[in-house]
């Protein structure tokens, strides 16, 4: 059992690691990985242009039963806008426009990426709550 956590830690720190050499790629700056508060984490945060954009990333092995951005919840989408605005607060970022992506990443058997999807505006907050 405690070798499954391990490959899954393993994966997720490869699919981290993917990602944000795909953003970098496409012109982001990353500004911090790994924020965490109290009871939520972000996995990336990252800036284009004008743009803020928080980055939750999801993989799974192929054959994947579900596609990893259909694992980010309504619940893990609360913890993640929480973390952000206390980002937001805690580094006084103004004059951006705010967005939240995910990033999924399906693995072959043996470890290889097969697929990398960036899916912009994957979720927003609560129309009726704003962000700040």
């Amino acid at each position: 059992m405690q070798d499954k956590k391990d490959n899954r830690k393993i994966l997720g720190k490869k699919a981290e690691k993917a990602a944000r050499k795909s953003l970098k790629k496409q012109g982001y700056k990353i500004l911090t990985t790994n924020f965490e508060i109290k009871d939520a984490e972000i996995d990336i945060i990252a800036k284009r242009k004008d743009v803020l954009v928080f980055v939750e990333v999801r993989s799974k092995t192929t054959p994947a039963i579900i596609n990893p951005a259909d694992t980010v919840t309504p619940p893990k989408q609360k913890k993640i806008i929480k973390a952000a605005r206390k980002f937001v607060s805690q580094y006084h970022v103004r004059n951006l426009a705010i967005r939240f992506d995910i990033i999924a990443i399906l693995f072959d058997s043996e470890g290889k990426i097969t697929e990398l999807k960036h899916i912009e505006n994957a979720f927003t907050p609560a129309n009726d709550v704003g962000f700040l």
